[in-house]
């Protein structure tokens, strides 16, 4: 039995499609190792296959509008999206994006920044209560942490946009604000569990055009099939069938399927359908609040379209992750093209369920195989004096590559910044008593030239560059005289949009996956590291004790499991060491490197010889058959390097 909010005949609005909850224990299973993991549910859509390519990233933003939702459930906090423009309750637009202090998103019923559920209105319905934080829960309740259930992502951003009061009633126009606030502050995803009979120019306005940005927006069919009203192609509902009679397919239409593929009894079909999800004996994560009748934060069973199309938002999220050089297009064809077909077992409704069930593991496994590897690392480049070099290692071959006239090179990087699957050199050079960066092609050709201003003594530079964003220059320059690192944050035409003065001088450094730094530095005999952001606030920090000096630091990042581990070489006493620490966890790992050759050791972390997998390679410039290790530290293969001279990236 499902209950609906009904649509007023006198003013467009939402309503919430929900389902009410039965007492039936949630099934569990090992893997993950949540307690309340429905398997059988998450293996019908081929969860576990696609958790093998990906468990999501914290740089893959979906919105939910709806209800808000629980943002501070333990099993949900650590994936609230936090706005990293917005300083939090000091009244300010600091970001000047027209919301005040909108920390985790907004709240277009209450007009401030509460996103959490109301749970206070002595009219609301509980059901309407929960519905916000049962969405939240699908897309990316935490996985494999003993707590709970798992959502389809296990490390996502969840922006909770309240535009659904607490009896289950929202306006379009609040709805379209919130889609226009989720393009706006950078969401990837867009999930829609509300329904309205209102085909509103405007909603499909701003629809489209987060479509057009690369936002894929995820709406469900609506649950009126049990009163007769289930065809969608005579009754179409909104949003789910704006995009009828289009060319592109933009908005992704879902309905709901049972355990059996079989479509659910209440839900909704039609030509406006693309996709088919489970939404049948859902648990989820729930809004918590004991003192007003809310006991639990884990519950089911739950049933309606509404709960389909979080999972599906979550699958788009997750095959984001795996390539975030896509845009709503190719997710959709992703997804939509790997889909599995259920017409068998529904004879009646052929033609009308869309291209089938979600088949997510298929459709991971089709992004992951087939995205592009820009990461692939079979070129070092080093210098020597005003000249600059390449080595090709598995070809085992050193060659010129061009020179800097009347300068001294005193460091060097390379990546691919503008994703033409070509590299970028950058040298950081010196023609006293200036500093310059200057960046060239493969082949030598001068791209840009630019002066470090005010520098008095430059020492590295590094590239940050990420598909799904944008790529940037770090510079190191010490301060002499106070005794500063200052390293500066430039863009590709030398503009410095970004400072951090540390106390010190570092031992290394280097820019985690997610834009920050990793810094490390002497404390007396000890080593100090560092996760830092921008505005010098601590993420992490761990110490090791009695260190001598360190020959190089190193990030590694596994895009699968969204987590880097900061690599390093370094002396302790007669012993040299190398350790891995997990930025995520701290754990580390270590091992003594055995080399009666005591010269300095440099790492180079990425994909090495073609495989998806990528590992860190430990080399001497005076050559010799090096290690490469995995992520996890096991030996794959070893390298042969030939002796080079000079300083290298």
């Amino acid at each position: 039995m499902t209950k609906f909010y009904h649509i007023s005949a006198k003013k467009a609005t939402f309503c919430l499609i929900l389902g009410i909850f039965l007492l039936i224990q949630p099934a569990s299973a090992k893997i993950p190792n949540d307690p309340e993991y429905q398997a059988t549910m998450w293996e019908q859509i081929g969860m576990p296959t696609a958790w093998d390519y990906s468990v999501g990233s914290r740089k893959v933003i979906v919105a939910i509008i709806d209800t808000g939702a629980d943002t501070w459930h333990n099993d949900l906090r650590d994936n609230i999206w936090i706005n990293p423009n917005e300083v939090p309750n000091n009244g300010i637009d600091d970001d000047r994006n027209g919301y005040v202090d909108d920390i985790n998103g907004w709240n277009f019923i209450e007009k401030n920044n509460d996103v959490r559920t109301s749970v206070f209105g002595v009219d609301n319905d509980p059901n309407a209560v929960q519905h916000g934080t049962i969405l939240a829960g699908l897309v990316g309740a935490a996985g494999d942490n003993n707590l709970n259930g798992v959502g389809v992502n296990w490390r996502v951003q969840i922006m909770p946009l309240r535009a659904v009061n607490s009896e289950g009633q929202g306006s379009v126009a609040d709805v379209a604000n919130a889609v226009n606030y989720a393009v706006d502050n950078g969401a990837s995803v867009i999930s829609l569990s509300l329904v309205t009979d209102s085909n509103d120019i405007y909603l499909k306005q701003v629809l489209r055009r987060a479509y057009d940005v690369g936002v894929v927006v995820v709406a469900a069919a609506g649950n009126e099939q049990t009163s007769d009203l289930g065809d969608l192609d005579k009754n179409p509902l909104y949003p789910i069938c704006l995009d009828q009679g289009d060319v592109d397919n933009w908005i992704l239409g879902v309905s709901s399927v049972n355990a059996s593929d079989r479509l659910s009894y209440f839900a909704d079909f039609g030509k406006c359908v693309d996709i088919l999800a489970p939404g049948e004996s859902i648990s989820s994560t729930e809004r918590y609040a004991p003192a007003y009748n809310y006991l639990e934060d884990f519950g089911g069973k739950w049933k309606g379209t509404s709960f389909s199309v979080p999972i599906v938002a979550g699958a788009a999220a997750l095959i984001k992750s795996i390539r975030p050089d896509w845009g709503a297009k190719e997710i959709i064809r992703n997804l939509l093209d790997n889909a599995d077909s259920v017409e068998e077992v529904n004879p009646i409704f052929i033609g009308r369920l869309g291209y089938g069930r979600l088949n997510v593991g298929r459709a991971a496994a089709g992004a992951f195989l087939n995205r592009p590897k820009a990461n692939l690392i079979d070129t070092i480049y080093f210098y020597s004096g005003n000249e600059f070099f390449g080595y090709k290692f598995n070809e085992r071959y050193a060659f010129f590559i061009g020179n800097v006239p009347e300068a001294k090179i005193l460091d060097i990087a390379s990546a691919d910044v503008n994703n033409d699957n070509k590299k970028e050199i950058v040298l950081l050079i010196s023609r006293k008593p200036y500093f310059y960066v200057r960046v060239v092609n493969e082949s030598g050709v001068l791209l840009n030239e630019f002066a470090l201003q005010g520098a008095k003594d430059a020492r590295k530079v590094k590239i940050y560059s990420d598909v799904s964003e944008n790529s940037y220059l770090v510079t190191e320059l010490y301060d002499k005289k106070n005794n500063r690192t200052i390293l500066g944050k430039y863009d590709w035409n030398g503009n410095k949009f970004g400072e951090l003065a540390i106390k010190n001088v570092l031992s290394n450094w280097d820019i985690s996956s997610d834009g920050n730094l990793i810094i490390a530095f002497k404390n007396k005999k000890d080593l100090s590291i560092k996760y830092l952001n921008w505005d010098n606030k601590t993420l992490g920090k761990w110490d090791i004790p009695k260190i001598d000096s360190v020959d190089d630091l190193k990030i590694l990042h596994e895009a699968n499991i969204d987590e880097d581990k900061i690599l390093l070489v370094y002396r302790q006493g007669k012993d040299t060491l190398q350790m891995a620490i997990s930025v995520v966890d701290g754990k580390k790992r270590s091992e003594k490197i055995v080399s009666k050759n005591k010269d300095k050791w440099h790492l180079l972390a990425g994909n090495f010889g073609g495989d998806d997998g990528v590992g860190a390679w430990r080399f001497q410039l005076n050559g010799g058959l090096f290690p490469v290790y995995d992520y996890y530290g096991k030996l794959v293969k070893d390298i042969k390097m030939l002796k080079i001279s000079g300083g290298v990236e």
